[in-house]
């Protein structure tokens, strides 16, 4: 089991060093308008589709500042971190109103200018590994929470195979900030959440 395990690991750290982290550096950067490109086939060739979504786009300033901060990349890596939040700023925060745009073009036109709690986290998870590695993204904005604001969690609990439900997953928990009976906010999903409900016992 041992060597087995030993076996496996090798082979993880040189698809990541080798494979998946080259791939990306290579290709991933959109080096005419800045941010990255998503949408590649199973040969890893591109698509045609240059759309930029809010969560791609965040998700790979996550991966960047992540690969950046345990040591693989070097300093290439946090510059393509940092120019991804460049893009990000300067395409995808709504300057007028606040929040991010959920998709825009190539270069940076709006296309879908909703405002999703879904996208929306993942600014907030982008900006924390971000500052970790030394970026900033928006500190002139605080979080909060206020009243009548929606919140959309992903607990992404598996359903064990001998539980119910086996063979799927919880997604989405919505809940709205009040301030009734002091309990802060309502649960309009009517899913339980906590310690006691948001961990699966075996």
């Amino acid at each position: 089991m041992k060597d087995r395990c030993k076996a496996l690991l090798n082979e993880a750290q040189h698809h990541l060093r080798e494979e998946l982290i080259p791939f990306w550096m290579n290709r991933g950067v959109d080096e005419e308008y800045g941010g990255f490109l998503t949408y590649f086939d199973k040969d890893g060739n591109p698509t045609g589709e240059t759309v930029k979504t809010l969560v791609c786009q965040t998700r790979m300033i996550f991966t960047f500042s992540s690969m950046y901060r345990a040591g693989y990349g070097g300093p290439k890596a946090l510059d393509i971190a940092r120019q991804g939040v460049d893009f990000l700023l300067e395409h995808m925060w709504d300057n007028k109103y606040g929040g991010w745009y959920w998709t825009v073009e190539r270069d940076g036109t709006p296309i879908n200018r909703s405002k999703l709690g879904y996208g929306h986290s993942f600014g907030v998870l982008c900006h924390y590994y971000g500052r970790e590695a030394g970026l900033e993204l928006r500190e002139d904005c605080d979080t909060v929470l206020e009243e009548g604001m929606v919140v959309s969690m992903e607990p992404m609990i598996t359903v064990p195979n001998h539980l119910p439900g086996a063979g799927g997953y919880r997604e989405h928990d919505i809940l709205v900030i009040t301030k009734e009976n002091n309990k802060g906010n309502t649960n309009i999903t009517g899913f339980a959440y906590g310690p006691d409900h948001l961990i699966v016992k075996n």
